[in-house]
């Protein structure tokens, strides 16, 4: 007979202990990671955690206490099961985690024997003992204490030998990260939140892009903007991930994407764009501002579009206009009658003396007077010449030379009342490039702020009052200033003049000066006031280049 060797046993090796308890390690953190992937909740989470180890360790009670690495201000979290739920020990350990991680400091855990033996504050270990802790476990990030686990009796008040307390450093090392990550996790969650809230509040419509111009965030007054910008009342809707292109299609916002393509790269200079489009059958005008983020998105800053609906502020601003259009045409009508009567009286005295020195037969003083009557009645001629140029109605927009426009208003105000005994002075700069203006409009601004000139220098009652009109180049803006030496404007006016309807004259209304500034604004330019108290007033107008208007 053959004599068979008994075959080798084919049972799995034995795994060792240090193995067993990296594989319960493994076991928890899988199951924590799978409950946090379904509720993304960080008190949840907790709750499983202390949940799990007293399972492990079978426990009748337990807690954690957790802070975030990045604050201490706030709170930190809690949570607990069995007699620690709702003991004052959570609140008091909560309030001295700095003196507890002074008491922890090597970041392992220990029973309350092992606090007692490292000469622990005795008062404190008592606390705990009387509280049925026996484990308090230390949750390390970054070689610092973020919180703590303790663990109460085990059933049958077994005790925690070294393998328990080995393998809950392991756990406790390998829960830690992801409990951290669970509350930054919702801070960022929180913080999103809040931020969508803000920008939910507010009334401007706020469209966020990526640096490849994708949308990335829009609030809800961007939507409301889409559904009424659509005739069918739906609108067009974007979605994330949407290019700028098809967020304003030329279909609904006629310009805009050239206009904003326009300015994504003058970020930060404070341009302000003027928008329009149809909503509900009716014109909206919008101003836009184009700023680059503070955070990065998809590797480059955000871009932030802002656009605000003035449609009732430009409204107003028109009634506004148009009202004092109507008092200047009002005003202009009672001065040019007076001038003209003016001339006829003295026309019309100089006629009737003629003709008594006729009858005298006196022919050299006929002929003397017949002089002066000529003399007036070629004032007269060029008084109306000036005046038909000024007051020719033009509705378009046209390229013109500003110093035309100056010479012709300092040509109507030379004849009038308001100026006897005024020096009006001119530097015209002779190479002004053609600008694109209403030619009607920048005579008004310009006849308001000589007016106001003169009205100062008159208030003041001074004989040698001078005003000073000037023309120049200014990079690419062409400047027009007018410059009185009034009793200037006091500093506390100087800021509201230009903004709202306040006047300094005892019949005045306030609205020349807000006119003024809308009509500079509509043609792209702007007007500034400089004044020192005693020496005089300039207003300085910049108006844009015809390369600047076609924008």
């Amino acid at each position: 007979m053959v004599e068979r060797t008994p075959p080798e046993s084919s049972g799995a090796p034995a795994i060792s202990a240090d193995n067993q308890k990296r594989l319960m390690a493994l076991d928890a953190l899988s199951y924590l990671t799978d409950e946090f992937a379904r509720h993304s909740d960080v008190n949840r989470l907790l709750e499983v955690v202390i949940l799990t180890l007293s399972g492990q360790f079978t426990v009748t009670s337990a807690f954690v206490i957790l802070q975030s690495p990045d604050t201490e201000d706030t709170k930190p979290l809690s949570r607990a099961t069995g007699k620690f739920v709702g003991s004052a020990l959570l609140d008091l350990i909560a309030q001295s985690l700095d003196g507890v991680r002074l008491m922890m400091e090597d970041g392992r855990p220990h029973t309350i024997e092992g606090l007692r033996r490292m000469g622990v504050d005795p008062d404190f270990v008592n606390t705990l003992e009387t509280a049925t802790v026996r484990v308090m476990v230390p949750l390390i990030h970054d070689n610092r204490m973020v919180g703590l686990i303790g663990l109460g009796p085990r059933v049958g008040d077994k005790p925690f030998g070294v393998e328990e307390i080995h393998l809950l450093s392991t756990l406790a090392g390998t829960l830690t990260p992801l409990m951290i990550n669970s509350v930054l996790f919702g801070e960022l969650d929180r913080l999103k939140t809040w931020y969508l809230d803000i920008i939910n509040s507010v009334e401007q419509s706020v469209f966020v892009f990526d640096r490849k111009l994708r949308l990335t965030k829009v609030n809800v007054s961007g939507l409301d903007l889409f559904m009424a910008t659509n005739d069918t009342g739906h609108g067009n809707i974007p979605s994330n991930g949407d290019e700028i292109s098809a967020v304003f299609p030329d279909r609904y916002f006629p310009d805009w994407l050239k206009k904003l393509m326009w300015a994504i790269p003058h970020c930060g200079d404070g341009e302000v764009i003027k928008l329009r489009c149809q909503q509900n059958g009716a014109e909206c005008i919008f101003h836009a501002r184009v700023v680059h983020g503070a955070g990065q998105s998809s590797g480059g800053r955000d871009l932030i579009i802002t656009l605000d609906d003035v449609t009732d502020q430009v409204e107003q601003e028109q009634r506004f206009f148009d009202m004092q259009r109507l008092a200047d045409q009002g005003k202009m009508a009672a001065s040019i009658t007076h001038e003209l009567n003016n001339f006829l009286t003295i026309i019309m005295a100089g006629t009737e003396m003629t003709v008594i020195a006729l009858r005298d037969e006196n022919i050299a003083k006929a002929l003397s007077l017949l002089d002066k009557v000529q003399s007036k009645a070629e004032s007269m001629i060029r008084f109306t010449a000036g005046l038909t140029d000024f007051s020719r109605q033009r509705k378009q927009i046209l390229e013109g030379d500003l110093n035309e426009i100056v010479t012709d208003v300092l040509s109507f105000i030379s004849v009038q009342k308001r100026y006897h005994g005024i020096t009006v002075n001119s530097t015209l700069e002779s190479t002004l490039s053609p600008l694109l203006f209403d030619p009607d409009q920048i005579s008004q601004v310009l006849l308001n702020l000589l007016n106001n000139a003169a009205d100062a220098i008159a208030e003041q009652k001074r004989d040698d009052g001078v005003i000073t009109v000037r023309t120049r180049i200014d990079g690419n803006r062409t400047v027009l200033e007018v410059e009185d030496n009034g009793p200037g404007v006091p500093e506390s006016l100087r800021n509201i003049l230009l903004k709202k309807n306040h006047t300094t004259k005892k019949d005045g209304h306030g609205f020349g000066l807000i006119t003024c500034k809308k009509i500079m604004e509509d043609h792209g330019g702007s007007i500034e006031l400089v004044s020192e108290t005693g020496k005089g007033t300039t207003f300085i107008i910049r108006l844009p280049s015809l390369q600047s208007s076609e924008r």
